[in-house]
């Protein structure tokens, strides 16, 4: 093992296949030396098509609901890596970020904190899905210019 220190991203979204991406970097090439970078993009809330032809008034209590719900979310997500690096005594930074483009956020993100590698699940989309819906794995494969390593399902 080298002592060579490197900062390595991880994409975390609550899912099943962030958490299987996550457990695969500990086994396989976590150093103690790493700075690991666990990362949260969640989607921004949609709004209403509003105009002034089209004026609407937001039911505040519901976007309220709306809103509460998407930061317990988010504190769920970073407490559970925060316990988890905690019992593991990773050196570690949570961040959460907001877009409509996780990709493109997660590549912004990397370049941004000088990120040497990434680590990140795959849900497992066919071609042809994948085809019309994007991946975001994909995405970060083809821009970032770095490393990316693309946990696989269990059943791939």
């Amino acid at each position: 093992m080298s002592d060579e220190k490197r900062c390595v991203l991880i994409p975390v979204d609550g899912s099943e296949h962030s958490q299987r991406a996550f457990e695969w970097f500990v086994s396989h090439m976590w150093r103690t030396t790493d700075e690991v970078v666990i990362l949260h993009v969640s989607d921004n809330p949609s709004l209403p098509n509003i105009s002034l032809a089209n004026p609407v008034s937001l039911p505040a209590d519901e976007w309220k609901t709306i809103m509460e719900g998407r930061i317990k979310s988010i504190q769920d997500i970073e407490y559970n890596y925060t316990a988890r690096c905690g019992q593991l005594k990773m050196k570690f930074t949570f961040i959460a970020e907001t877009s409509s483009k996780p990709g493109e956020m997660i590549v912004n993100v990397c370049r941004n904190k000088n990120v040497d590698t990434v680590v990140m699940g795959s849900r497992g989309l066919g071609k042809i899905r994948r085809t019309f819906v994007g991946s975001v794995s994909d995405y970060v494969l083809h821009h970032l210019g770095k490393p990316v390593t693309v946990v696989p399902p269990v059943n791939a």
